[in-house]
């Protein structure tokens, strides 16, 4: 009896994640001045802000029990957990009248395209991003956590070829 209620528990916890997550799509970007700023939901901001925390202290915390000998392999994994909130942190996105910028956290991994340097843009039907794929260069993908979706895509209707 007591497994049906731990079931439950997660299936619920797992529908309560995956609604807060469709929601995002909801929100609109911010408006400063002339430039438009598009950021992850509150709710991503926070699942992957304390998610990380959590998971580099549960990490720290493993290493130093005293059954560390024994559980040597949970300190690692929750410190590769705590790297994955990290590295997909999602990234804000700022368009301007001069071009689209990308930045990551505390402004590592930026990079800026220029709109007449854009040869294309469209969603990406597999991962659900929309992409501005620039002539030279790398790509910026906007994800699908981010929220203002549909603003980004006018924007990029405005200034850019859309595939």
């Amino acid at each position: 009896m007591i497994a049906i209620y731990h079931w439950l528990t997660v299936t619920l916890i797992a529908l309560v994640v995956s609604l807060l997550a469709n929601l995002s799509f909801l929100r609109k970007a911010r408006r400063v001045a002339d430039s438009t700023h598009f950021t992850g939901s509150i709710f991503f901001r926070l699942l992957f802000g304390f998610g990380g925390l959590m998971f580099f202290y549960g990490a720290w915390a493993a290493a130093l029990s005293p059954t560390a000998r024994s559980d040597w392999w949970v300190s690692p994994l929750l410190a590769i957990f705590g790297i994955g909130c990290v590295v997909f942190w999602p990234r804000e996105i700022v368009t301007d009248p001069l071009g689209v910028t990308q930045r990551g956290i505390l402004g590592l991994g930026s990079r800026t395209i220029q709109w007449q340097d854009v040869d294309y843009a469209g969603v990406d039907p597999e991962s659900g991003g929309i992409e501005v794929v620039p002539k030279e260069g790398k790509k910026i993908v906007f994800s699908p956590l981010l929220t203002g979706s549909n603003e980004f895509l006018n924007i990029l209707r405005e200034h850019c070829r859309m595939w």
